[in-house]
């Protein structure tokens, strides 16, 4: 089991939220004004949250991917036995009606 799949919703869009916005925000902001605010290590911080956000992002990004396989795949066994049983449905219902050469009745 995806352990994205295991995560409520809010979990989930604030990850999405913080890889998409709060990381890269934060680290623009700390590459600009670090060297005019003379504050410490810069470069090092600014390096630091671009990896965190890349590793978050790929994670992400990865048990998304994995997640929409999965529920296109169920989708699929699903509609596929719902035609089976409209099938079978139809055979019956022909059956009873005592049609089974003559469809265009």
């Amino acid at each position: 089991m995806n352990i994205i799949q295991k995560l409520p919703v809010g979990v989930l869009q604030a990850l999405q939220w913080t890889a998409l916005v709060l990381l890269p925000a934060t680290t623009t902001l700390w590459l600009a004004l670090g060297p005019i605010w003379g504050l410490p290590n810069v470069q090092e911080i600014g390096a630091t949250l671009t990896a965190i956000d890349a590793f978050l992002g790929t994670i992400l990004g990865v048990s998304a991917q994995t997640l929409a396989r999965e529920q296109a795949a169920a989708a699929a066994v699903s509609s596929a036995s719902v035609q089976a049983e409209l099938e079978a449905m139809r055979e019956e219902l022909k059956a009873i009606k005592g049609d089974d050469n003559d469809d265009s009745k």
